[in-house]
């Protein structure tokens, strides 16, 4: 982690009641408003059910927004975009030097070319095509 970042920690909620902890570093935080942090990925995991693999050394920016039914995860080699991942969840905490989300597991992966491979027609719902839709809108943004 770069030292002159403050340390934050990204805590995951599944459905569950399974609790997972990332640290992370705090790139801008407003209390109770929105919160986006930097975490670097510790080892290669893959998304979806058409596997998409995200490497160790992956940058992650995650961004939280109280009031929205998702966060939106940047994934980066470098400058590169990998992925946008979209994650419907309710954010319930963004203080300093912590963010809590409960993670309802639907989830949208949208590549740099606009394309959803991992999306799934069960997947569309109200909240799901909300979701949807924002990540376009972020992923059409970031390629202007």
């Amino acid at each position: 982690m770069t030292n002159s970042l403050p340390h934050a920690v990204e805590r995951k909620i599944t459905l569950n009641g399974r609790v997972l902890e990332y640290d992370c570093q705090a790139l801008e935080v407003i209390p109770n408003e929105r919160a986006v942090l930097r975490y670097v990925v510790e080892g290669e995991m893959e998304v979806g059910n058409r596997p998409f693999v995200v490497t160790a050394g992956t940058i992650s920016i995650a961004h939280y927004w109280a009031g929205r039914p998702y966060n939106v995860y940047h994934w980066l080699d470098g400058e590169r975009t990998l992925a946008l991942y979209c994650n419907a969840g309710q954010t319930l905490v963004i203080v300093a030097d912590c963010v809590v989300y409960r993670d309802l597991e639907l989830d949208v992966l949208i590549l740099p070319t606009g394309e959803a491979p991992q999306a799934r027609q069960t997947a569309v719902t109200a909240l799901g095509v909300m979701v949807f839709d924002s990540c376009v809108q972020l992923s059409t943004a970031r390629r202007r």
